[in-house]
Parts: C-alpha cells; sequence; structure tokens
C-alpha cells in the first residue's frame, strides 16, 4: 500500500518568466487564462509595472513522479510563444 502511495507522489516547482513590453490590463486577464490552459501549469500570476514597461509572470509547475505517456512535458518555449502573440519581449526564465 505504501508503494502505491509513494508511485503517485506529486511535487511541484516555482518558476518566473519576466518580460518587457505593454500589457493593457484586458490583455493581462486574456495571458493569464491562456497560460493556464499549458499543461502542468498552475498557480499564475502576472506583475506588470507600466511605467517600466516590464513584468513577471510567475506559476507552479504540478508534475507526478508517476509516467504517463499521455502527459506532455512543459517547454519554456510554450510561454514565450504566449509572450510574443501579445507582442511582449521574453527575457528570462527561471526555476525556483
Amino acid at each position: 500500500m505504501l508503494a502505491c502511495f509513494l508511485t503517485s507522489f506529486a511535487y511541484s516547482q516555482n518558476c518566473t518568466y519576466s518580460f518587457n513590453g505593454n500589457l493593457s490590463d484586458s490583455n493581462k486577464e486574456s495571458l493569464i487564462n491562456e497560460l493556464s490552459k499549458i499543461p502542468l501549469i498552475e498557480n499564475c500570476s502576472v506583475i506588470f509595472k507600466s511605467e517600466q514597461q516590464h513584468g513577471q509572470i510567475r506559476f507552479t509547475l504540478t508534475k507526478t513522479k508517476e509516467r504517463n505517456e499521455n502527459e506532455s512535458p512543459f517547454s519554456p518555449v510554450d510561454v514565450k510563444a504566449i509572450l510574443l502573440k501579445y507582442a511582449l519581449e521574453p527575457v528570462d526564465f527561471t526555476l525556483n
């Protein structure tokens, strides 16, 4: 029974992705919604300082230790593509 518990154990990792550009409030909400659809991303938030034209996306990657063939692996390239879609300049991706 203990073995079954350990095989489905989940862990998470905090991530940030900084960017430059102009982000309106309506685009901020749309950006969060789109990022939340990426598999494994949870607790997504955006901090944006309009006077500096600089922001940061914060999110948690949640993974299970149990391997699933159908599970899509996370790639920061997916986040970068969404930033570019909103005409934002990706700067730096960090795993915390």
